[in-house]
């Protein structure tokens, strides 16, 4: 990584052009390793190459990085500015289209920087302007994953999964009603209150036939915090029950 980030300073120094591939190829290694550092010099690099930023913000996957990048360096507010210009330049017939994953994006920054207010007002953003993003289940899954962030699970995360979800022909899938449950089972536990949480959803899930989904949770809390959260299903349900799903 300080090899990569050694390399930039000096292309950027020497007052070599980045390219496009070359750009997201350091934008990917920064923010996964998120290197501050790094990751601000590339920002800087964005905004002194209006050119670069006018040429790539019509390839989806650099500004898809861009926005994890911004998003791990708790910039939520350049994340919707990203989000804005995306758009607008989508309205405006200039090559540029939205999709699904920039949403997420948007969606995840808001919640990893516990931005309540703002997740809100870009869902009712998303449902007027882009309701056609609404048919994508990672969208909804990136809302119910903030929600939860905010500790709002039975008000709002849980009224999701089981009503609002299927009301916009949207099916939660195994992949949602895990990141409903692991959270709570690994996590976000506040003893009884949590666990008749678990039950209602468990319940849920069996009446609407997805037994299917509740294997798939039962098999990554053994795979993955087997004790504390296998623990934490025992106080939610029967052996018996349980035992159906291992």
């Amino acid at each position: 990584m300080e090899g990569a980030l050694s390399m930039l300073k000096a292309m950027l120094a020497d007052g070599l052009e980045i390219k496009e591939p070359q750009f997201q190829i350091f934008l990917t290694m920064m923010a996964k390793s998120a290197k501050k550092d790094g990751m601000q010099l590339v920002i800087s690099y964005m905004s002194k190459s209006p050119n670069f930023k006018e040429r790539s913000l019509t390839r989806p996957a650099i500004w898809h990085v861009v926005a994890q990048l911004y998003s791990r360096l708790g910039m939520w507010k350049d994340v919707l500015s990203l989000w804005d210009e995306v758009t607008y330049r989508f309205r405006k017939g200039d090559g540029v289209y939205v999709n699904g994953r920039l949403a997420t994006l948007v969606l995840d920054s808001l919640g990893h920087c516990s931005r309540p207010m703002e997740l809100a007002e870009f869902w009712e953003h998303l449902r007027s302007e882009f309701p056609e993003l609404l048919r994508n289940e990672n969208v909804w899954n990136s809302r119910i994953e903030a929600l939860m962030r905010f500790g709002d699970v039975d008000h709002q995360a849980l009224r999701i999964v089981i009503r609002e979800m299927p009301s916009a022909g949207v099916e939660p899938s195994p992949k949602t009603v895990l990141v409903f449950l692991f959270p709570l089972l690994t996590t976000w536990w506040k003893g009884e209150y949590t666990t008749g949480i678990v039950r209602k959803v468990w319940t849920w899930c069996e009446q609407t036939g997805k037994q299917d989904s509740l294997r798939k949770v039962v098999r990554q809390v053994e795979q993955n915090s087997p004790h504390l959260a296998l623990k934490r299903l025992r106080m939610a349900l029967s052996a018996v029950v349980l035992d159906k799903y291992r």
